[in-house]
């Protein structure tokens, strides 16, 4: 059984934080790339996306969280990303050439 994707919001100091939680693979990458052009259209400033609670992530997650992070700088958005705790997610940024290929967030 495939396990899905799960979001919560909140704002604080001007920024939006988009918490992520489950698995993050081809099935579920659309609705990432969904809630993520729905945030960047509604921020002021700032987009933190937390996707320290993935349990699971493909190449889909990266190239979506990389298309995001490109189409936010294009509008003056800010979209960095937070990776605390999640080794799926730092295991499939180093296997794609390292951690430089988005915007970290503390």
């Amino acid at each position: 059984m495939l396990e899905g994707l799960e979001f919560s919001r909140r704002s604080e100091r001007g920024a939006t934080t988009v918490v992520v939680a489950g698995e993050l693979d081809a099935f579920t990458a659309p609705s990432l790339a969904n809630e993520l052009d729905t945030q960047l259209a509604r921020a002021e400033r700032d987009v933190v996306v937390d996707v320290s609670e993935v349990t699971f992530m493909s190449g889909a997650g990266l190239e979506v969280l990389m298309t995001a992070a490109a189409e936010a700088a294009g509008t003056g958005i800010r979209m960095r990303v937070r990776t605390t705790g999640s080794r799926a997610v730092e295991r499939v940024l180093e296997a794609a050439g390292g951690e430089h290929l988005l915007p970290r967030a503390d």
